[in-house]
């Protein structure tokens, strides 16, 4: 297994206020993390770099509890390593909240984040807020996670389209975020690789997937170049198509 990240300003703002992780926690564990932070003029920076640090801390003192042998499962689900991701994000969401609660200057600050954890042939994928994780299985891209916000709320009431989220202008309003509230629940996604024949994992903020369509980051993942090669060229391709925001891209690649 081989993985890289990297993230970049963008063309339109000053600070790049993402965030991210990629460290291998021992020899079948593998951890990647993107925090895409908001709120004034540290606050961002703050709260996605204090969820990356919290979250890494926690996942490095609860993962030694979990023991292969015994465990209950649930159609391949271990229930404890998701127990450790919940316990996880609930960490990081109270450390974020109470910095932003007891610092006037970063009040209202908090973050996305989607996570995985890849325990040999085991991912879970967790998200809060609208930054993404794609699978790609024989070439073709699929969404793991779905977003917490308003348009995918009216997608899921049947009042727009996909495609026509993609476009609306409320689309950067999302509904979860850390740190915001003083409790917040995280998605979970749960994949077993082997039975899925998945190549790579991507997880990104959405200034790539807001500046970079489907099919464009699909060619991208599968052309013929290094791990690094292929973060580089996406995140030229946001900021040639605009740069508006701050772009984070992790990409695992799963079989070597």
């Amino acid at each position: 297994m081989q993985f890289f990240g990297k993230s970049d300003t963008g063309k339109r703002r000053s600070e790049n206020q993402d965030s991210f992780i990629t460290e291998q926690l021992n020899e079948n564990t593998v951890l990647c993390l993107v925090c895409d932070g908001m709120g004034g003029a540290n606050g961002g920076s703050t709260a996605s770099s204090l969820a990356c640090s919290t979250f890494l801390k926690s996942i490095k003192k609860k993962l030694p509890e979990f023991k292969e042998q015994g465990q209950l499962e649930f159609e391949g689900r271990i229930a404890k390593i998701e127990e450790i991701l919940e316990k996880a994000i609930t960490a990081t969401n109270s450390a974020v909240f109470k910095k932003a609660t007891k610092n006037k200057d970063l009040a209202g600050m908090g973050t996305t984040l989607v996570c995985a954890l890849i325990i040999d042939d085991l991912l879970y994928v967790a998200n809060v807020g609208d930054s993404r994780a794609y699978g790609f299985s024989n070439g073709e891209m699929i969404q793991i996670t779905r977003d917490h916000s308003y348009v995918q709320t009216l997608v899921d009431l049947g009042q727009l389209t996909p495609e026509e989220a993609a476009t609306n202008p409320h689309k950067n309003i999302i509904t979860k975020a850390i740190g915001i509230h003083k409790n917040e629940e995280p998605d979970i996604f749960f994949d077993n690789l082997s039975a899925s024949n998945a190549d790579y994992l991507l997880l990104c903020s959405d200034g790539l997937t807001n500046y970079a369509d489907k099919n464009t980051i699909q060619n991208i993942i599968n052309s013929d170049i290094t791990l690094e090669e292929k973060c580089n060229k996406l995140i030229d391709i946001a900021n040639e198509n605009g740069g508006g925001d701050n772009i984070t891209v992790v990409l695992v690649k799963i079989k070597d």
